[in-house]
């Protein structure tokens, strides 16, 4: 599901005071950092604010890029929408980013898988000013480092992230509204659930649905 940053309403009134001056604005959307086997997702969207005779406003351009280990994951990037496919293992995904966002950096990197490594690699992807927001589960022992003096000469925001019940079956609900069967690479009848669970314990595939036989 789509969820926006936290700078998006911000955005949209510098987008509006552009567009009533005529000045392309960039709207950097952005990563989610991973480890080898799991998924990079880098998004970059630029557009030039427009006014339309209802005072509408559109973007002229948008392109996306998504990364993971495997072809079958980067192909499955590319059917979702994704304009570029990277390997995170043969590629740096700092330099990704700072290539689609002409050096700038992101707005916003969310992070997802939850180790000490990718967290401090999501930490150098926002731009100046921007924010990193933690949607894993890291482990207790997981003790990213960032230069205090960064921190500030950055004016990074990091934002934690704690999922709720109602939160949950909000996500949920919004599930039914999006095509996600091409995440769907293996089914599993009911009386199977063992072999279900040892399919995503061992990173079979991408998604691993139970159902009715």
């Amino acid at each position: 599901m789509s969820a926006s940053h936290p700078g998006q309403r911000g955005l949209l009134r510098v987008q509006r005071r552009a567009g009533q001056r005529g000045l392309q604005t960039p709207a950097w959307r952005t990563p989610v950092a991973g480890r080898p086997g799991r998924a990079i997702e880098l998004c970059h969207s630029r557009r030039r604010a427009r006014r339309d005779s209802a005072g509408r406003f559109s973007g002229d351009h948008r392109r996306g890029c998504a990364g993971a280990v495997g072809a079958g994951r980067r192909q499955v990037a590319l059917q979702l929408g994704a304009s570029r496919a990277i390997d995170p293992s043969a590629e740096s995904l700092l330099s990704v980013a700072r290539e689609m966002t002409d050096g700038r950096g992101v707005d916003c990197a969310f992070e997802a898988v939850g180790t000490q490594a990718t967290i401090e690699q999501a930490l150098e992807l926002p731009r100046q000013g921007g924010t990193l927001v933690q949607v894993s589960v890291p482990p207790l022992s997981a003790r990213p480092s960032l230069p205090a003096y960064e921190l500030f000469s950055r004016e990074l925001t990091i934002r934690g992230s704690y999922i709720r019940t109602n939160e949950f079956r909000r996500a949920v609900d919004l599930l039914c509204t999006l095509d996600l069967s091409p995440l769907i690479t293996h089914h599993f009848a009911l009386p199977r659930i063992h072999e279900a669970i040892e399919a995503a314990r061992t990173r079979q595939g991408i998604r691993v649905v139970v159902g009715q036989a």
